[in-house]
């Protein structure tokens, strides 16, 4: 959250069962809310909308709606979002359908380096 919210092309917001909280919570702060909330990070990145989901604590879901993505502009962004994250956490970030985690379209190592599937 502090890479996120150091970096001037993320914007973050945190709703607590829908509602906008406008205090800064930590990952660990979220995900002990989650437990008797819903809880969601809605980050706007270079005119993206990417939506972040807590169902296990060591992962995070971000939804993309295809819909925004009329443009190779649109997807580069996607793929700079996912190497910035895959880079900061030192973790793989993968791109799948929704709700499908065996069919992977994008994977981005954590050096940074991209496969297409």
């Amino acid at each position: 959250m502090d890479y996120v919210r150091s970096n001037p092309d993320f914007e973050i917001f945190i709703f607590k069962d829908g509602e906008e909280v406008h205090e800064k919570l930590s990952i660990i702060e979220i995900l002990k809310l989650k437990d008797d909330f819903s809880m969601v990070v809605h980050i706007e990145y270079k005119g993206i909308s990417i939506s972040g989901y807590f169902y296990e604590a060591d992962n995070i879901e971000f939804d993309i709606s295809p819909k925004e993505i009329i443009s190779l502009e649109e997807v580069d962004k996607v793929i700079q979002f996912m190497k910035e994250i895959a880079m900061f956490i030192n973790k793989e970030v993968i791109l799948t359908p929704e709700m499908d985690m065996k069919e992977v379209y994008i994977r981005v190592l954590s050096t940074g380096e991209t496969i297409f599937m």
